[in-house]
């Protein structure tokens, strides 16, 4: 016990210096990159959890004061490229190591299981805190550009929403009939097709003819209207 209570004792009448003068080389290094994210990304809705994945067993033997710097290589990712500068014997060195950068953000998130083609109210969204992949996601960060766009998947409660899941609300919804308008020059024939997919203004959706039993690629143009792009 008097053993533990001097441990506590010690801790509390070092300044932050000393503190660090006591950790290793390769904690030194993990505390100076973690510092370098927040300068370079620094976001109260953001936190970062460090690991290394390779480093220079030359640096982990240096004294921790010898770390002089740490600076971030390129694009936040979750391998990520970290440059250290650092004293050897006296005289200035450089050397990368890469460390795994584990990150949640605090997001929307959806309060219920949400269908595809359903409409976003604010209701249906709480900020929460999630981890997120670096390399693959990207969680919309703002509530209102969620607002009333529609799912275009279906999604459960808990789940952020990336840019390609949302859109604006559907003209055309999957198994109506459509007026499908082909256009060439001076010729303009209208069929009535089935709508084999929900979609809004300006995306690319199947329809079906039953008339000339075939199936047409087209452009959603209006509500109810596309218009024909090719025959597949």
């Amino acid at each position: 016990m008097c053993f533990q209570l001097f441990i506590v004792f010690f801790a509390m009448v070092l300044n932050p210096a000393e503190m660090m003068s006591l950790a290793n080389a390769e904690d030194v290094i993990l505390q100076k990159a973690a510092s370098a994210i927040e300068q370079n990304y620094g976001d109260e809705d953001m936190r970062v959890t460090l690991s290394t994945r390779w480093m220079p067993g030359s640096l982990r033997e240096l004294s921790s004061d010898n770390i002089t710097s740490v600076q971030l290589v390129g694009a936040l990712k979750k391998y990520t490229r970290f440059q250290v500068s650092y004293l050897d014997a006296g005289w200035p060195e450089k050397a990368e190591v890469q460390l795994q950068v584990e990150m949640e953000v605090n997001i929307p998130t959806l309060t219920q299981r949400k269908q595809r083609g359903e409409k976003l109210q604010e209701s249906d969204l709480t900020k929460s805190w999630v981890a997120i992949d670096l390399n693959q996601d990207q969680p919309i960060k703002n509530k209102e550009e969620l607002i009333g766009k529609t799912l275009r998947n279906s999604l459960n409660a808990g789940e952020f929403i990336q840019p390609g899941q949302i859109g604006n609300s559907f003209m055309v919804n999957a198994g109506e009939v459509v007026q499908m308008i082909f256009q060439q020059d001076a010729l303009q024939i209208v069929l009535s097709c089935e709508s084999r997919q929900d979609g809004a203004e300006g995306e690319k959706i199947q329809v079906y003819c039953k008339e000339t039993r075939k199936k047409y690629l087209t452009k959603i143009i209006n509500t109810g209207e596309v218009q024909w792009l090719r025959t597949d």
